[in-house]
């Protein structure tokens, strides 16, 4: 069988060039460009308790998608920072759909800045902190405040726009910091697209010089980058054909597939080499393929169905990840065999004789009792750190660093503990209900959860009655809105409250307490709890596991295959050892830099094993 195919290959060197680059023609002609997206969408949200929960809060308290504008202004008057507010929320209504604004400026009958006042903003600012529902809005130094910005209709929202109007310089303002999830796509789309050229380019230069250094040859080169430009095609066509954009994790589906074809062109140019005691190019070609055909169709194979088992997983944007990567690598495979058979013929490689690398192969092999005995203790040790990984992830993990998304979520996250905050509505449990009963509920949750030192702020219906009641018997006359009042709905079938936290760290310890509070009354009224930060968390970790099993699907499928390969259970357990020790070693990494587990580190365990294997097979098949 393996004769058979190596002799069709070197017999009909032509005829599979020509139908390898009709094959490449046809995916060109079927592929475009793929979209480059940042939204967290792909990652079965809706699933989530955390998500469902939000949801909920949401139908009751309108959206739960909204853009916090921090405004920092210059000394002045109050009245033009107003006045400023009052046409920035008139140009977002005009311009732009489904927006709602709640800004400082729609509470000037509570701050009483009248016109004309020469009050400054830094004085409004200090008594707006002790205004419940404007209280929300003011930094906790009281030199900044928040512009809130609820977005109804996200089709309609235009990013670019929306930052034209919010950036435009005004002379009462000093900075502007921005935070959505919005801005945050942005932000990670335009990085997918930076980070793909930059790693795009690092591989094919590293490689570029590697060649260069070892075969001395620039048709070595120039074949090389062929090959790579060849496992391109079947990537983009893919994309194209599932209707898949780039993302966080489809991205990596290209440097993957650069490593892999580099690796094929490689061990081709190396074999050919080694075969200048061989004139003929047909038996230089035939020699090159019993050495590497078999064993890079097995690493092709093995890789693929490592890359395949991300099937298994919850996540949508990692099964089109595994899925386009999959089929690639055994389509690059193909061309790659086809058209470099037959390429072969122009590549001049000079002999080096004893070159650098073959000295450091030598080293190894005089010393592989050493360095395998000394592998496998670290091997060994890594396991007993393997309790100390952890499932974790924050907002700020997904943000690219160096950016200005970077920057704005650390200035609002620092004076509004914007990202660290739960939320909790008590809802009637029927029409039969009360109202009073479940307000007071409400409160009675407000008293306990302020106690509590993690906690920073509480804010709930009862900073309203509170502030009513200063006023005596004349409080009855202050209204405040019923439409969109963030504490209670105008029925008064539900209650929320806002509660925010120093550390994130301390939010599943607090959401654990708040759950075991409620469910002791919860006959009396339904409850839903709600964190932004814990939801990335739950949906990190289910990631995550499920990536580690289909981690224990590839190992397995490769063991057997490895098995029917060499027919030795000696050789396919050495074959699984040679695997787990760079897989150990990630442990150690993990362990030693502090890097948490989470849907985008537990992805280079199986990136790992696609990889390595590939060298085991090559090895393997040697001996």
């Amino acid at each position: 069988m393996k004769s058979k195919a190596i002799n069709y290959i070197v017999n009909n060197q032509l005829l599979l060039a020509m139908w390898s680059v009709v094959l490449l023609i046809v995916f060109g002609l079927f592929s475009k460009v793929p979209a480059i997206e940042g939204d967290l969408s792909g990652f079965n949200l809706e699933k989530l308790e955390q998500y469902e929960s939000g949801m909920k809060i949401a139908d009751k308290f309108g959206s739960s998608k909204f853009i916090q504008v921090n405004i920092n202004p210059k000394a002045g008057k109050a009245t033009e920072i107003l006045e400023y507010l009052r046409k920035l929320d008139d140009k977002l209504n005009k311009e732009m759909k489904g927006l709602r604004v709640q800004s400082l400026h729609q509470s000037n009958r509570l701050l009483k800045v009248h016109e004309g006042s020469d009050e400054s903003i830094q004085a409004v600012l200090k008594r707006a902190a002790n205004l419940p529902l404007v209280d929300q809005l003011i930094s906790k130094n009281a030199k900044s405040f928040l512009v809130l910005v609820f977005v109804d209709s996200e089709e309609d929202f235009k990013l670019d726009k929306f930052n034209s109007i919010i950036h435009k310089q005004d002379p009462a303002v000093k900075s502007i910091n921005v935070l959505s999830s919005f801005h945050m796509s942005g932000t990670i789309a335009g990085a997918i697209q930076s980070d793909l050229i930059l790693l795009s380019a690092l591989i094919i230069v590293f490689f570029s010089l590697f060649i260069v250094l070892t075969y001395r040859s620039v048709s070595a080169l120039l074949f090389s980058m062929l090959i790579i430009g060849t496992a391109i095609f079947p990537v983009f066509f893919f994309f194209t054909f599932l209707e898949v954009p780039m993302n966080l994790i489809t991205i990596l589906v290209i440097p993957v597939l650069l490593v892999l074809a580099l690796a094929d062109a490689i061990h081709l140019l190396t074999g050919f080499r080694a075969a200048t005691h061989i004139e003929s190019h047909d038996e230089k070609l035939k020699y090159v393929l019993k050495k590497y055909f078999v064993p890079s169709l097995l690493t092709s194979l093995t890789t693929a169905v490592a890359f395949f088992s991300f099937q298994l997983n919850s996540s949508e944007n990692i099964q089109d990840f595994g899925l386009i990567t999959g089929s690639a690598v055994i389509i690059a495979f193909i061309i790659t065999f086809g058209l470099g058979s037959y390429l072969l013929r122009f590549v001049k490689c000079k002999d080096t004789g004893t070159n650098k690398i073959t000295r450091v192969a030598n080293h190894f092999a005089k010393r592989k009792a050493y360095y395998s005995a000394g592998l496998l203790a670290t091997s060994i040790v890594s396991f007993f750190f393997l309790s100390s990984l952890k499932f974790n992830t924050d907002f700020e993990s997904f943000i690219p660093t160096g950016t200005r998304l970077e920057k704005d979520q650390q200035v609002i996250n620092e004076q509004y503990y914007s990202r660290y905050t739960i939320d909790v509505m008590l809802a009637k449990k029927n029409a039969e209900s009360s109202s009073n009963d479940l307000r007071k509920a409400a409160i009675d949750l407000h008293k306990v959860l302020e106690k509590r030192e993690e906690v920073g702020k509480v804010s709930s219906v009862k900073d309203q009655l509170d502030f009513k009641s200063n006023f005596g018997s004349l409080g009855r006359f202050i209204k405040f809105p019923t439409k969109y009042n963030p504490y209670h709905t105008k029925e008064n079938d539900a209650f929320r409250l806002d509660v925010r936290l120093h550390h994130t760290s301390d939010l599943p310890e607090l959401e654990k307490f708040i759950k075991n509070h409620l469910s002791k009354n919860d006959k009396e009224y339904d409850f839903h709890v709600f964190s932004y930060a814990l939801m990335m968390k739950e949906m990190n970790i289910q990631t995550a596991q499920s990536l580690l099993y289909s981690l224990l699907f590839s190992g397995l499928f490769i063991s057997f295959l490895i098995l029917l390969m060499t027919r030795s259970l000696l050789y396919t357990l050495v074959s699984i050892i040679a695997n787990l020790v760079p897989l150990s070693m990630m442990i150690l990494i993990f362990y030693m830099f502090d890097i948490d587990l989470n849907l985008l580190t537990a992805l280079t365990f199986i990136i790992c094993i696609g990889l390595v294997v590939d060298d085991t097979i090559h090895v393997l098949y040697r001996r």
